[in-house]
Protein backbone atom coordinates (compact mmCIF):
# COMPACT_ATOMS: atom_id res chain seq x y z
CA UNK A 1 0.00 0.00 0.00
CA UNK A 2 3.08 2.20 0.84
CA UNK A 3 3.83 4.32 -2.79
CA UNK A 4 7.76 3.91 -3.54
CA UNK A 5 7.82 7.32 -4.57
CA UNK A 6 8.57 9.86 -1.98
CA UNK A 7 6.52 13.17 -2.11
CA UNK A 8 6.39 16.10 -3.92
CA UNK A 9 8.88 17.92 -1.33
CA UNK A 10 11.68 16.04 -1.28
CA UNK A 11 11.74 15.68 -5.23
CA UNK A 12 11.19 18.96 -6.11
CA UNK A 13 14.27 19.64 -3.91
CA UNK A 14 16.13 17.01 -5.32
CA UNK A 15 15.60 19.07 -8.51
CA UNK A 16 15.76 22.34 -7.72
CA UNK A 17 18.76 22.49 -5.34
CA UNK A 18 21.49 21.07 -7.68
CA UNK A 19 20.02 23.60 -10.60
CA UNK A 20 20.38 26.12 -8.38
CA UNK A 21 24.57 24.74 -7.27
CA UNK A 22 24.89 24.27 -11.10
CA UNK A 23 24.03 28.12 -11.68
CA UNK A 24 25.96 29.60 -8.59
CA UNK A 25 29.16 27.16 -10.01
CA UNK A 26 28.47 28.89 -13.54
CA UNK A 27 28.81 32.00 -12.03
CA UNK A 28 31.81 31.53 -10.02
CA UNK A 29 33.92 29.07 -12.52
CA UNK A 30 33.22 31.73 -15.41
CA UNK A 31 36.38 34.16 -14.56
CA UNK A 32 38.65 30.88 -14.52
CA UNK A 33 37.80 29.99 -17.75
CA UNK A 34 40.18 31.48 -20.53
CA UNK A 35 39.40 34.44 -22.27
CA UNK A 36 39.70 33.03 -25.66
CA UNK A 37 36.96 30.26 -24.22
CA UNK A 38 34.72 32.62 -23.22
CA UNK A 39 33.13 33.59 -26.90
CA UNK A 40 30.66 36.02 -26.92
CA UNK A 41 27.19 34.59 -27.44
CA UNK A 42 28.71 30.58 -27.62
CA UNK A 43 29.77 30.77 -23.71
CA UNK A 44 26.52 32.01 -22.17
CA UNK A 45 24.18 29.53 -24.44
CA UNK A 46 26.76 26.73 -24.28
CA UNK A 47 26.37 27.32 -19.89
CA UNK A 48 22.29 27.40 -20.77
CA UNK A 49 22.29 24.34 -22.84
CA UNK A 50 24.52 22.93 -19.75
CA UNK A 51 22.65 23.96 -17.14
CA UNK A 52 19.12 23.30 -19.00
CA UNK A 53 20.40 19.25 -20.12
CA UNK A 54 21.22 18.55 -16.48
CA UNK A 55 18.18 20.16 -14.92
CA UNK A 56 15.67 18.28 -17.60
CA UNK A 57 17.28 14.89 -16.74
CA UNK A 58 16.63 15.63 -12.79
CA UNK A 59 12.99 16.79 -13.43
CA UNK A 60 12.76 13.92 -15.62
CA UNK A 61 13.28 11.97 -12.89
CA UNK A 62 11.95 14.21 -9.48
CA UNK A 63 9.06 16.21 -10.76
CA UNK A 64 7.92 14.90 -14.21
CA UNK A 65 4.32 16.77 -13.77
CA UNK A 66 5.68 20.09 -13.64
CA UNK A 67 7.02 21.39 -16.52
CA UNK A 68 5.85 25.19 -17.00
CA UNK A 69 8.06 25.04 -13.01
CA UNK A 70 11.12 23.41 -14.58
CA UNK A 71 10.92 25.48 -17.65
CA UNK A 72 11.05 28.38 -16.17
CA UNK A 73 13.35 28.18 -13.07
CA UNK A 74 16.03 26.81 -15.15
CA UNK A 75 15.68 29.65 -17.57
CA UNK A 76 15.79 32.27 -14.73
CA UNK A 77 18.30 29.75 -13.04
CA UNK A 78 20.54 29.94 -16.22
CA UNK A 79 19.85 34.02 -16.84
CA UNK A 80 21.23 34.43 -12.94
CA UNK A 81 24.12 32.01 -13.63
CA UNK A 82 25.33 33.48 -16.58
CA UNK A 83 24.58 36.77 -15.79
CA UNK A 84 26.82 36.06 -12.19
CA UNK A 85 29.42 35.15 -14.15
CA UNK A 86 29.54 38.27 -16.02
CA UNK A 87 29.39 40.10 -13.03
CA UNK A 88 32.39 37.99 -10.95
CA UNK A 89 34.54 38.53 -14.53
CA UNK A 90 33.85 42.37 -14.39
CA UNK A 91 34.90 42.41 -10.35
CA UNK A 92 38.30 40.74 -11.08
CA UNK A 93 38.39 42.70 -14.35
CA UNK A 94 38.05 46.33 -12.66
CA UNK A 95 40.04 45.25 -9.59
CA UNK A 96 43.26 44.37 -12.08
CA UNK A 97 42.49 47.92 -13.95
CA UNK A 98 42.78 49.93 -10.48
CA UNK A 99 45.70 48.40 -9.41
CA UNK A 100 47.23 49.26 -13.34
CA UNK A 101 45.57 53.35 -12.64
CA UNK A 102 47.41 53.24 -8.83
CA UNK A 103 50.88 51.85 -10.26
CA UNK A 104 50.57 54.35 -13.22
CA UNK A 105 49.85 57.18 -10.97
CA UNK A 106 52.44 56.70 -8.55
CA UNK A 107 55.03 56.71 -11.45
CA UNK A 108 53.82 59.98 -12.56
CA UNK A 109 53.72 61.47 -9.23
CA UNK A 110 57.29 60.25 -8.74
CA UNK A 111 58.38 61.39 -12.01
CA UNK A 112 56.45 64.91 -11.46
CA UNK A 113 57.79 64.98 -8.21
CA UNK A 114 54.85 65.52 -6.26
CA UNK A 115 54.33 69.38 -8.86
CA UNK A 116 51.18 68.54 -9.52
CA UNK A 117 49.91 65.62 -7.55
CA UNK A 118 48.02 67.67 -5.02
CA UNK A 119 45.82 68.91 -8.28
CA UNK A 120 45.17 65.71 -9.78
CA UNK A 121 43.33 64.09 -6.53
CA UNK A 122 40.25 65.02 -7.20
CA UNK A 123 39.77 63.87 -10.47
CA UNK A 124 41.84 60.80 -9.85
CA UNK A 125 38.87 58.64 -8.18
CA UNK A 126 36.38 59.93 -11.15
CA UNK A 127 38.71 58.37 -13.92
CA UNK A 128 39.00 54.76 -11.70
CA UNK A 129 35.34 54.61 -11.22
CA UNK A 130 34.76 55.70 -15.40
CA UNK A 131 37.81 53.72 -16.11
CA UNK A 132 36.51 51.28 -14.18
CA UNK A 133 32.39 50.79 -14.68
CA UNK A 134 30.32 47.86 -15.26
CA UNK A 135 28.97 49.66 -18.55
CA UNK A 136 33.00 50.41 -19.39
CA UNK A 137 33.46 46.54 -19.21
CA UNK A 138 30.43 45.77 -21.47
CA UNK A 139 31.85 47.96 -24.43
CA UNK A 140 35.25 46.34 -24.00
CA UNK A 141 34.01 42.97 -24.36
CA UNK A 142 32.20 43.58 -27.45
CA UNK A 143 35.23 45.57 -29.08
CA UNK A 144 35.99 41.91 -30.40
CA UNK A 145 32.15 42.33 -32.74
CA UNK A 146 33.51 46.31 -33.80
CA UNK A 147 32.83 50.23 -31.85
CA UNK A 148 29.40 49.62 -29.62
CA UNK A 149 27.94 52.78 -27.77
CA UNK A 150 27.18 51.39 -24.05
CA UNK A 151 23.54 50.90 -24.69
CA UNK A 152 24.29 48.60 -27.73
CA UNK A 153 26.80 47.22 -25.56
CA UNK A 154 24.37 46.31 -22.47
CA UNK A 155 21.62 45.41 -25.01
CA UNK A 156 24.10 43.58 -26.37
CA UNK A 157 24.67 41.53 -22.74
CA UNK A 158 21.05 41.33 -22.26
CA UNK A 159 20.27 39.57 -25.46
CA UNK A 160 23.11 36.66 -23.87
CA UNK A 161 21.35 36.55 -21.33
CA UNK A 162 18.13 35.95 -23.00
CA UNK A 163 19.69 33.37 -25.14
CA UNK A 164 21.05 31.72 -22.14
CA UNK A 165 17.71 31.60 -20.41
CA UNK A 166 15.64 30.38 -23.79
CA UNK A 167 18.48 27.50 -24.90
CA UNK A 168 18.36 26.45 -20.71
CA UNK A 169 14.60 26.58 -20.79
CA UNK A 170 13.40 24.54 -24.10
CA UNK A 171 16.22 21.94 -23.18
CA UNK A 172 15.03 21.35 -19.70
CA UNK A 173 11.59 21.11 -20.96
CA UNK A 174 12.43 19.01 -23.79
CA UNK A 175 14.36 16.70 -21.39
CA UNK A 176 11.58 16.37 -19.34
CA UNK A 177 9.30 15.50 -21.49
CA UNK A 178 10.30 12.70 -22.23
CA UNK A 179 9.73 9.15 -20.52
CA UNK A 180 11.34 9.03 -17.23
CA UNK A 181 13.46 5.99 -16.70
CA UNK A 182 11.50 3.55 -14.90
CA UNK A 183 13.52 1.57 -12.37
CA UNK A 184 11.37 -1.05 -12.20
CA UNK A 185 12.41 -4.25 -13.26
Amino acid sequence: MAESRPPDGPSLLTWLVPTCVLAVAIAFASPQVPPRARLLVLFPVGCGLVLGFVSGELARRNVPDRLWLVVSVTAVAAVLGVGGGTVVTYRDWAREVRAELRRDLERQRSESNGGLAGLVVGGEKRAFEEATSFPTYLVRRTTQLGRWPVWGAIAFWAAELLLAGAAAGVLAGRSQQRAPEDGAG
